[in-house]
């Protein structure tokens, strides 16, 4: 069932993105998740300075219509949600629920990312103290008085 699904999400892949030459496409089902990997050239066309045809990701992007909306909505983060949402799409349609497998991560500013290393600092102290303290407690015989 999964190469179907996959088959059908990458037959229509060209047709969502003209803007993404693929040249090859591989599908893994030897694996423990089934997925594909998908090579393409990002073309994006009508510049008016130097070559009128280029190689650009974010360009190919934006003249598919993703337009960013700050730096934690960018052309390429739209993007990849428009195609994991295709994907979605073919699993609903054979009526299937897509399982959340990993976390997306988004993309922190620099005070969220030092307030979070901090928050892992003293989650990591945390647990070497309470693995200290129960070492140093292991063989102790606590009775009730």
């Amino acid at each position: 069932m999964a190469k179907q699904l996959l088959d059908e999400y990458m037959r229509e892949f060209e047709n969502r993105n003209p803007n993404l030459k693929v040249f090859n496409a591989v599908m893994h089902l030897d694996e423990a998740t089934p997925h594909l990997h998908i090579n393409f050239v990002p073309v994006c066309y009508g510049q008016k300075q130097g070559l009128s045809t280029r190689v650009s990701m974010k360009r190919a992007i934006q003249q598919m219509g993703f337009s960013a909306n700050g730096k934690r909505e960018t052309e390429i983060i739209l993007w990849g949600n428009s195609e994991r949402n295709a994907l979605t799409d073919v699993l609903n349609n054979h009526h299937i629920a897509r399982k959340i497998v990993g976390v997306f991560h988004d993309h922190k500013t620099v005070e969220e990312y030092k307030r979070y290393a901090d928050i892992d600092i003293v989650n990591i102290a945390l647990h070497i103290s309470l693995k200290n303290f129960e070492q140093q407690c292991n063989g102790i015989n606590i009775h009730a008085a």
